[in-house]
């Protein structure tokens, strides 16, 4: 689980100097995989958010967005990521 990221940054941040780095890294995520997506993102443009869930291999990802800036949750996020996270550990992922 990861999110809050992506290939571009926005918000007066300088574009960041690792991009072939984080496309080679998404390549190899072969594990199942969820982003969060936070869809009015000031920091990570959702654009940027896609083209690195694009990017992930992984046979079995989810892409979870809410509407909400960089910083923001909403509270049923962590129980959302708790439960993929317990799902996948207990060995009963598809």
């Amino acid at each position: 689980m990861f999110g809050k990221f992506g290939l571009h940054c926005g918000g007066g941040m300088q574009r960041m100097a690792a991009d072939n780095l984080i496309r080679d890294s998404a390549d190899a995520i072969t594990a199942p995989a969820l982003l969060h997506v936070p869809w009015d993102d000031e920091v990570f443009p959702r654009a940027g958010q896609f083209e690195l869930f694009e990017l992930i291999r992984s046979p079995e990802k989810v892409l979870h967005a809410r509407p909400g800036l960089h910083g923001s949750n909403h509270p049923e996020d962590e129980a959302l990521w708790c439960q993929f996270l317990a799902h996948h550990l207990s060995g009963t992922g598809t």
